[in-house]
């Protein structure tokens, strides 16, 4: 029987997956269109990822954790920048020396975002959730995610900011279907 996760594990995972896709994108050569494919991947799991946050994680933060008002706001002003940075270098091609600069400040933007998180952000809500609160929060985390869920009346979220500067102003899915990659 599988342990049960809460959504601090469940977004530090979310975390891991975004550290590889970063390394991948570093690792292949400058010119290779796979680069391109490569900030796709990485588009798609960033807006997964933050509409995960603004759905679960930040209202959490907000709720429970002192001066989490402020705490949220620092975070969804980090999903922006990510934002941004996605969007230019959507606008470039991976042989473009642009293109290396962008996915630089990417993965610069994305590391702190995360080590900020596990840092500082996750102790504070750990300790000052409910009991079961964070299992609670993850199961929902899960059942929104699967993808039987999407397109069975199940209520979207409004675009957060990171998904609207991604999407130049369209709604997005929360997997980023609108995002150009």
């Amino acid at each position: 029987m599988p342990t049960a996760k809460d959504l601090i594990s469940e977004l530090t995972e979310d975390h891991r997956r975004i550290d590889g896709l970063c390394q991948l994108i570093q690792s292949t050569p400058w010119g290779d269109p796979r680069r391109k494919r490569a900030v796709g991947s990485i588009t798609a799991e960033l807006a997964r990822h933050a509409e995960a946050e603004s759905r679960f994680l930040y209202p959490a933060v907000r709720r429970r954790v002192p001066g989490g008002r402020d705490l949220a706001a620092d975070g969804l002003a980090e999903h922006v920048r990510i934002g941004h940075c996605l969007t230019d270098l959507a606008e470039h091609e991976p042989d473009d020396a642009q293109f290396d600069l962008l996915v630089t400040r990417l993965v610069f933007e994305a590391h702190e975002h995360a080590a900020a998180q596990e840092r500082e952000l996750f102790p504070h809500l750990a300790a000052a959730a409910g009991a079961g609160e964070l299992p609670a929060l993850a199961e929902s985390l899960r059942a929104a995610r699967r993808p039987a869920a999407l397109g069975r009346g199940v209520q979207q979220p409004e675009p957060g900011p990171m998904e609207r500067s991604l999407s130049g102003g369209r709604a997005l899915t929360p997997y980023g279907a609108a995002v150009r990659g």
